[in-house]
């Protein structure tokens, strides 16, 4: 398409014209993470993805040990922790729980499952703005963790605790520790042995490559 370009109203109203060729190619898939921890690598058209071979169920069911990240009343130390988990382009969070070291969730969310090359990232956070005049604060991160879908038993559920690990400028910090179950669900074992033999990438990162 041609579009004209236009200067200053008074003095230069019309400074010639531009030709535009835009093209919105849906072969592609962006990375919105590293490589090495993606949770979706399908193509960015709907038309060319592939039905999900699995299904993962995830239960965060509580944190031990969580250690006082802020004060209230002046004194007291205290962590009032909620839970985020992304896989794919869906985020889910659990509620809040206020003043416990020792919190309980028993929440539990599913994903569809297209590709096992995949890692689930999920995160523990406090919690500094639950009232209203606290809006400028932040929230504090306790420590994340990720889990590759490949290292999982299939169709077994896995129950663990994992430690909550952050980088300080002095070093690691132990944050506490997450319990959570997982399982991952494959109807079809012919799908995923596909799914290992596929490239990891959508067929258009390999036929027309993006360049630097």
């Amino acid at each position: 398409r041609w579009f004209n370009l236009i200067g200053d109203e008074k003095t230069k109203p019309y400074a010639g014209r531009i030709h535009v060729r835009l093209c919105l190619e849906g072969g592609y898939h962006v990375l919105d993470e590293a490589a090495h921890v993606t949770s979706d690598v399908r193509a960015t058209a709907k038309q060319l993805s592939k039905p999900p071979i699995g299904l993962l169920e995830v239960g965060l069911r509580g944190a031990t040990n969580l250690l006082p990240v802020k004060t209230r009343d002046g004194t007291r130390g205290t962590t009032d922790a909620y839970v985020v988990a992304k896989y794919g382009p869906k985020w889910v969070r659990t509620r809040t729980i206020l003043d416990r070291f020792n919190p309980r969730w028993n929440e539990q969310y599913t994903w569809d499952v297209y590709d096992p090359c995949t890692v689930l990232t999920i995160g523990v956070f406090d919690n500094g703005r639950y009232k209203h005049d606290q809006a400028d604060k932040k929230d504090v991160r306790l420590g994340k963790l990720r889990v590759r879908l490949s290292t999982l038993d299939t169709n077994r559920v896995s129950m663990g605790t994992y430690s909550l690990m952050v980088l300080l400028p002095n070093g690691a910090k132990k944050m506490g520790e997450i319990e959570i179950a997982l399982r991952f669900s494959c109807s079809s074992w012919i799908s995923l042995i596909q799914a290992y033999a596929n490239p990891t990438l959508p067929r258009m990162h390999y036929v027309r490559p993006f360049g630097p």
